[in-house]
């Protein structure tokens, strides 16, 4: 079995994520099979749909997606950590030498935003961590975009979607702050183009195509809630954006 470099992308739904996906992607990471739109990893999805339902009651098709999260790091059941751990086994099978040219890098990305929720039976099988976070702001307004026939109180709609912000940022801080694995944290309202560069030399990988439309989006966002808590999480996400040009 020839060595790669496995890569797992952490942060919440609507924070970039599937950009990033696509842009290692499209130059040339390899993704196995995940969703069109998206770059979901099809199999990673479908094992975090059914754990976050036996311990959280989540359902996808509702106003809670993910269902209510407790404020403490989830610990999964032992029969998803039996079957995380046998997916990537079967994962590193896939990876034989027939399949690539000695002496080529080969990477190995995998998203779903469930898993950030779920990173204590994930990460461990993983060389490179890399985080991606969005104003909540943003986030809010784009998650209500999508769910918004599931309400009919907007201020419902608003509560309960920052409260996704900033549970889901807190179990992407907490993967940062416990791992001692390479790390990377985007920031997806800053300038992308100058951080894929850092990304190139951090994964030794060449990046040429970053997909970028700048258009599509709203950079150096300033406005943001006005919540103690909020502005402590985003303080320190950024404090690990900042560490990228170390």
């Amino acid at each position: 079995m020839i060595n790669y470099t496995k890569i797992v992308i952490l942060g919440s739904g609507r924070s970039g994520t599937s950009y990033i996906t696509r842009m290692l992607k499209d130059n040339g990471v390899h993704v196995g099979d995940v969703t069109g739109g998206t770059c979901e990893n099809l199999d990673m999805r479908e094992i975090n749909d059914r754990c976050l339902k036996v311990m959280l009651n989540a359902e996808t098709r509702s106003k809670l997606p993910y269902g209510i999260i407790p404020p403490e790091e989830l610990n999964p059941p032992l029969e998803f950590r039996n079957v995380v751990d046998e997916y990537m086994n079967w994962v590193d099978q896939q990876y034989e030498p027939v399949f690539w040219k000695q002496g080529d890098p080969v990477l190995w990305v995998a998203k779903d935003p469930r898993t950030t929720l779920l990173n204590d039976m994930w990460t461990k099988h993983f060389d490179v961590i890399v985080g991606m976070y969005r104003n909540p702001v943003e986030v809010v307004a784009s998650y209500k975009k999508l769910l918004t026939s599931y309400y009919e109180d907007p201020l419902e709609a608003e509560a309960n979607l920052i409260q996704y912000w900033k549970r889901f940022n807190k179990s992407l801080l907490h993967v940062f702050d416990t791992t001692d694995k390479p790390k990377f944290m985007f920031d997806f309202n800053q300038d992308i183009n100058v951080q894929i560069k850092q990304l190139e030399k951090f994964l030794d990988f060449p990046l040429p195509d970053s997909g970028y439309d700048s258009k599509q989006v709203n950079q150096k966002s300033d406005h943001i809630y006005d919540d103690p808590e909020i502005n402590e999480l985003y303080n320190q996400l950024r404090s690990y954006n900042e560490q990228n040009v170390k």
